[in-house]
């Protein structure tokens, strides 16, 4: 795939401007006044929250999401087992297209039996967002992960931190 994840919309944009004209994904789901940016310059975003989801269903334009899954850390992503009633709420905008799913690794640094769990929820909700939708992008794997945990890399990773060599 031809894919770069950033942090944030204005790192995006910035990129987008720059000239790049493939896939940019924005892991950190935005604030609800940088949605003209993400429409006007074709960001894919992830999200997790409702009350964002139904301001992206207010717009006309077509935008690509990655749900977030939240397996660990409790700051960000839904809850597991609400994948199948968050993806089929997001079915409901005909403008949101769902392309991924996926979640964050807290602890592949350091921790191996918290990790593996986080795996296991993970993949337990990558199965029901299957069972609803067809799934472009699956990841789960930062730059520990890929060190760490290579059962975890699906179809895309998300190195950041190796690419300047830290370990």
């Amino acid at each position: 795939f031809d894919i770069v994840a950033v942090a944030t919309v204005d790192e995006a944009c910035f990129i987008r401007n720059s000239g790049y004209q493939k896939e940019i994904f924005v892991l950190n789901q935005p604030y609800k006044d940088e949605i003209e940016k993400i429409v006007k310059n074709n960001i894919s975003i992830g999200i997790s929250s409702n009350s964002f989801l139904e301001e992206l269903g207010k717009r006309e334009e077509i935008i690509k999401v990655h749900i977030e899954i939240g397996t660990g850390m409790g700051r960000t992503g839904i809850n597991p087992a609400r994948t199948k009633e968050y993806i089929l709420k997001a079915k409901e905008y005909s403008n949101v297209i769902i392309e991924g799913i996926y979640t964050h690794l807290s602890s592949a640094d350091l921790d191996v039996e918290y990790t593996s769990k986080q795996l296991e929820s993970f993949e337990r909700a990558v199965n029901d967002a299957k069972e609803l939708v067809d799934l472009k992008y699956i990841h789960s794997s930062a730059s520990n992960g890929i060190l760490n945990f290579p059962n975890s890399y699906y179809n895309l990773v998300r190195p950041g931190i190796i690419l300047y060599g830290y370990e």
